[in-house]
């Protein structure tokens, strides 16, 4: 049973010539009396994570002399689905870099759904960036860097036994230790942090909190947005846009004319720091209290889910950037809550003018102003549906908050955060080259 699932998986993971290519190497196998189980593949990490470090001498005979305008990077992430902002951020981010001269590949640790890395390389291309990047679909044969980069928790551990790059860096996007309860999970996320890389962190909480707790060199960049997307556009009445389930499934859903308050939600019920239960709480205490309002979901597919209120609500699934961008032009009030660090969908949604509801944490109270560029809501049911009624029952109110957070937002820029990481990679290979 164990080779029959074996071969279906090559079959519908790597494609028809794959799959002949193996069965005829396991028929030859079995005729000469080779066992079928031999695979010298599965060991190949004594070599991988065995190999002593190389000094900066036999990596500048073997590989090249450091060169900080053609950088060469290494990047292991963890696999990818539809609509992560953590690999958005990431790929972005490479996409600028290779803008800039620098040459980038991109390894996949803990294996991938999306079979060969020419089939990985597609989907990255398809639903990210369009990036020149060699793409692996292992971390197998890792070729010599001048940086490699951890970008989670679980790729921290294989990149340090990296051998072959002059220096090791770590980009952090969230305190990934809150991403589970006290627990084994818990401590291996935060033992990362005293692993002796350089920290690229996303914002100056994160930056603060490496360097304070766990005695890691750390810098960070500013999260941003395109503004080629995410812009003020009159609101012409429906809005047509193209939803997807995280199994790829579209369908058109048509935004009507509405006359009542319109708010959108954001939800990721499988994303627990996503605190969607806290959320579904604070909007049936608002429908309690006789609160009369729009409701939209969008984030993921809410179809299985039972929602705690009779209140009908539109069910948008996941969107492309462009659709999220004329929800939020079309909507009046936007929700999200990021209880660890901030996230990107903020700063969209003020770009788009959209006053923003978010969860008051110590990170969001490092970034906004609440009051000002931002309502902040203690995660209680009742202070979220506390700050929702202030919003809706003060248009003014809502309007120059949304003004102000454009103005601040304004800021940003994705090109402007790759350089600063630009920055930090060329200022800390200088210091470890001796420079």
């Amino acid at each position: 049973m164990n080779i029959i699932s074996k071969a279906l998986k090559t079959f519908f993971t790597e494609g028809p010539v794959p799959f002949i290519k193996k069965t005829l190497n396991f028929v030859k196998r079995a005729v000469s009396g080779v066992p079928a189980s031999v695979n010298p593949g599965v060991y190949n990490f004594v070599g991988d994570y065995s190999r002593p470090a190389l000094s900066k001498k036999e990596l500048n005979e073997r590989f090249r002399a450091i060169d900080k305008d053609k950088m060469v990077i290494n990047w292991v992430v963890p696999d990818m689905g539809v609509g992560s902002g953590g690999h958005m951020t990431i790929f972005g981010t490479i996409g600028f870099l290779e803008k800039f001269g620098h040459k980038n590949r991109i390894y996949i640790f803990g294996g991938t759904k999306h079979g060969s890395s020419k089939k990985l390389k597609k989907f990255i291309n398809d639903n990210f960036f369009n990036l020149e990047a060699e793409v692996y679909n292992s971390m197998d044969n890792m070729k010599d860097s001048d940086a490699v980069i951890a970008t989670s928790w679980q790729t921290a551990y294989p990149v340090r036994g990296i051998q072959n790059a002059r220096k090791k860096f770590y980009f952090v996007q969230d305190f990934e230790p809150w991403f589970y309860p006290m627990s084994s999970e818990y401590k291996m996320a935060e033992n990362t942090y005293r692993f002796g890389f350089y920290g690229i962190c996303a914002g100056p909480w994160l930056a603060k909190t490496m360097k304070e707790n766990y005695g890691m060199g750390a810098d960070y960049f500013d999260l941003a947005y395109n503004p080629k997307i995410y812009f003020p556009k009159e609101n012409n009445g429906s809005v047509e846009l193209l939803s997807k389930d995280e199994l790829n499934s579209a369908k058109k859903i048509i935004l009507p004319e509405v006359k009542k308050t319109k708010i959108v939600a954001y939800v990721r019920p499988v994303t627990p720091r996503r605190c969607f239960e806290l959320l579904m709480q604070g909007l049936r205490e608002a429908y309690t209290r006789g609160l009369d309002f729009d409701l939209s979901f969008v984030g993921w597919d809410l179809t299985p889910y039972i929602i705690p209120f009779d209140e009908e609500f539109r069910n948008l699934r996941i969107l492309n950037h462009k659709g999220l961008a004329d929800l939020y032009n079309w909507a009046d009030m936007g929700i999200v809550f990021s209880p660890t660090n901030y996230s990107l969908l903020p700063h969209e949604m003020m770009a788009c003018k959209l006053p923003v509801i978010e969860m008051k944490g110590q990170t969001t109270e490092e970034i906004f102003k609440d009051g000002e560029n931002i309502t902040l809501a203690d995660p209680d049911p009742i202070a979220i549906a506390d700050k929702i009624e202030e919003l809706l029952n003060s248009p003014e109110r809502r309007k120059q908050q949304a003004e102000t957070a454009y103005e601040y937002v304004k800021q940003f820029s994705w090109e402007k955060s790759a350089r600063k990481v630009e920055s930090i990679l060329k200022r800390e290979l200088d210091q470890s080259n001796g420079a």
